[in-house]
């Protein structure tokens, strides 16, 4: 009895003297300034989407509430999955709702979801963009619905315009891409973020729509995985874009695979690229490709610059810290780590989390925050930029050596209401939170918005260039 005692007092003791580190740890890092506060109500999205619906100069925030890729039939045999979503009986969630930046509603379509428990979803970050389609020199709202539609609505009202029907309901990543400067010189490339059916391989087939919206190729391509880039990668006035470790051009033909998987057998599911990103460096593009056991760096040839065997690279992106090329590489929730450009390592290590208000008491697993895009980029205007870091609990700000430069005040409805059913993955039910890099009022400087399916704040970052004796971002 005297022992359990004991045991129960040295615990907390510990626990109390962790808790004392912690807060003194935070209190050193400078603060964010909160500008407002915004509840949600019953409209509060798993995905944030930031535009100008009505060309006023002032942005609209648009709340998706919808089940991302899961509202795929093909996840219903997964158990993990199917239990969760048998036990609060989720189904069809589809709500698109436009609100101004105070939480005004301007127009709504579907049904804001009314679940005693959180409605799951997963890698919702690509079911919505904007773009004009039908040459009127208004940006259109395109979003996938609950069941295999793209629906076309006009962004003063959410109307819906016209109903693009897909195959089947497996896709859920949606891009917008100009080809040339006429109103009708664009496609829509649509593509599958995770499991497919059967005969295609993991994360295809990848679907070219014309301005007609008539499918004009359907294509599986090596490695594809969860996004997209577009960009003149070659300097031919043509925008190509980069699916998995191929090239291609905007009628899905390829103009080159990686020498790395060029004539070998992959592994669609263990080496599809989880994410891509690119940049510029000195003219000429690098893109960086976290290929789920290792992280390439390639020139606009296909060319390996270099690749890295790794744990889990599930993202990376190029910056700078203080006048160097780097690429921060996130691992799936193991380890983070930051190369130069010629692929020497200058930093590793792992973020630390951070859950000011309490951690959810049904977190069943260490880390167990898993997005697609766990980093946004803070562009700064001299030598240093940075990142929001998103898969700690509560985002912080760091730079890309691994420094802490920047916190976020919260208020008291930063904090989670534990659900009755848990879930192995905290956002997926909304458990966690989502950030934005926008210019909302239109200052020329950058804000950060924090959210999750109940609230929004928005703070102003101007002292992280301050504090860094940069110029103001």
């Amino acid at each position: 009895m005297i022992e359990r005692i004991v045991s129960k007092f040295a615990s907390k003791f510990h626990k109390g003297i962790a808790h004392t580190k912690e807060y003194y740890f935070w209190s050193k890092i400078p603060s964010a300034t909160l500008v407002k506060e915004v509840n949600l109500k019953n409209f509060g999205g798993c995905r944030l989407f930031v535009t100008d619906i009505n060309q006023d100069g002032i942005k609209e925030f648009l709340w998706l509430q919808s089940a991302g890729m899961f509202k795929s039939k093909i996840y219903d045999d997964f158990p993990g999955i199917k239990n969760y979503l048998d036990k609060i009986g989720q189904e069809n969630v589809f709500c698109l709702t436009a609100t101004d930046q105070d939480g005004n509603v301007l127009w709504q379509i579907g049904e804001p979801y009314e679940g005693e428990n959180p409605y799951l979803t997963h890698s919702p970050e690509h079911l919505l963009k904007t773009g004009d389609v039908n040459g009127d020199g208004i940006d259109e709202i395109l979003v996938f619905d609950a069941a295999d539609n793209i629906l076309v609505l006009n962004p003063l009202n959410g109307e819906v315009i016209q109903k693009i029907k897909l195959p089947n309901d497996s896709f859920s990543i949606l891009y917008y891409i100009k080809t040339g400067k006429q109103p009708k010189d664009f496609i829509l490339l649509v593509g599958v973020m995770d499991r497919s059916y059967a005969p295609h391989p993991y994360a295809n087939p990848w679907l070219i729509i014309d301005s007609n919206f008539d499918i004009i190729n359907s294509q599986d391509y090596i490695g594809a995985g969860h996004n997209v880039l577009h960009e003149d990668f070659n300097n031919d006035g043509k925008v190509e874009l980069v699916i998995g470790y191929q090239l291609v051009d905007t009628k899905g033909d390829v103009i080159w695979t990686t020498d790395y998987w060029k004539d070998k057998e992959i592994d669609s599911l263990e080496q599809h690229a989880d994410y891509i990103h690119a940049k510029k460096i000195n003219e000429q593009w690098v893109i960086a490709i976290s290929g789920s056991d290792k992280q390439y760096l390639l020139d606009t040839n296909g060319k390996t610059i270099w690749e890295k065997s790794l744990p889990h690279p599930q993202f990376s992106i190029i910056g700078c810290f203080k006048g160097e090329p780097r690429i921060l590489v996130a691992n799936q929730r193991e380890i983070i780590n930051s190369f130069s450009l010629a692929g020497d390592e200058v930093w590793k290590g792992m973020l630390p989390e951070h859950w000011p208000m309490g951690k959810p008491k049904l977190a069943n697993q260490k880390r167990p925050i898993h997005s697609s895009d766990p980093l946004d980029f803070i562009p700064g205007k001299n030598n240093t930029d940075w990142l929001l870091y998103k898969e700690g609990g509560w985002p912080f700000i760091v730079d890309f050596q691994g420094n802490i430069v920047m916190k976020f005040p919260f208020t008291p409805h930063a904090k989670k209401k534990d659900p009755t059913v848990g879930f192995h993955r905290l956002n997926d039910i909304g458990m966690a939170y989502e950030g934005e890099i926008v210019d909302t009022d239109n200052d020329g400087k950058l804000e950060v918005i924090i959210y999750d399916r109940s609230y929004l704040w928005i703070y102003k970052i101007d002292k992280l260039n301050e504090n860094n004796n940069e110029e103001n971002v």
